[in-house]
């Protein structure tokens, strides 16, 4: 027989309930990167070798692809023009660890002697394993493959300073995948690197045991800190 009167519905929707990352991170971590000073907490409480006065004028950006953004910045203010677009490819060639002129008439054409492709495009208009293995042995395919997850990458947080670029992953109520921690290191070190700024991580993380359980050690901040900070004003 069923009883009565034992389970009550959550009655309303609010953030003892909420899940979603992006949810929490609009909550307390846009407010914190919008004030100079929290800007200046952060990144003292993560290491970052920066200056206070870099600190405090560092420029935040929230869920963004860089990147794939400033690649695709580059793709548009070349396309068209034969003399550019082949050093465009040299110049990303050069950052992706290819050869000078790695594709420059197959995997980074449309089609051969045609316009240039857009590794990240939607679909198949981009770099994909059945197009690739027309012309590569399969661990370059591997590669490319692993270029355009990279371009495809997002920062949940990113910090601009003068001297250093700064991405911060955040886990709320999920563990923090080795994946997801390789592919945002490796999309980092490519951004330090096409902006001639040194790479700096690091994560906001509802416990501590989430970098445990990704098995690194990288400076880290929790939800519950930031919620403190904010209480101080």
């Amino acid at each position: 027989m069923l009883t009565e009167g034992y389970f009550k519905p959550v009655g309303e929707f609010n953030f003892d309930v909420n899940r979603a990352e992006r949810a929490q991170q609009v909550q307390l971590l846009v407010p914190l990167l919008a004030d100079p000073e929290g800007r200046l907490w952060i990144l003292e409480r993560l290491g970052c070798p920066c200056t206070v006065d870099e600190a405090r004028a560092a420029e935040p950006f929230h869920f963004v692809f860089p990147l794939r953004d400033l690649f695709s910045a580059d793709y548009d203010a070349c396309r068209g023009d034969p003399e550019l677009e082949i050093e465009f490819i040299v110049f990303y060639n050069n950052l992706f660890g290819m050869p000078r002129e790695f594709g420059a008439d197959t995997v980074w054409r449309i089609q051969p002697g045609g316009p240039i492709r857009h590794p990240a495009a939607p679909g198949r208009k981009g770099w994909h394993r059945e197009f690739l293995v027309q012309y590569l042995p399969p661990e370059d395919t591997d590669r490319l493959m692993g270029i355009r997850q990279l371009l495809d990458t997002e920062a949940d947080a990113l910090l601009r300073l003068r001297r250093h670029i700064v991405t911060i992953e955040c886990k709320y109520r999920s563990s923090l995948l080795r994946e997801q921690y390789e592919r945002q290191m490796s999309m980092g070190r490519l951004l330090g690197k096409r902006l001639g700024r040194e790479f700096f991580f690091g994560l906001v993380v509802e416990s501590p045991r989430d970098i445990k359980h990704a098995r690194i050690q990288e400076p880290h901040v929790t939800w519950q800190e930031i919620e403190q900070r904010l209480s101080r004003g």
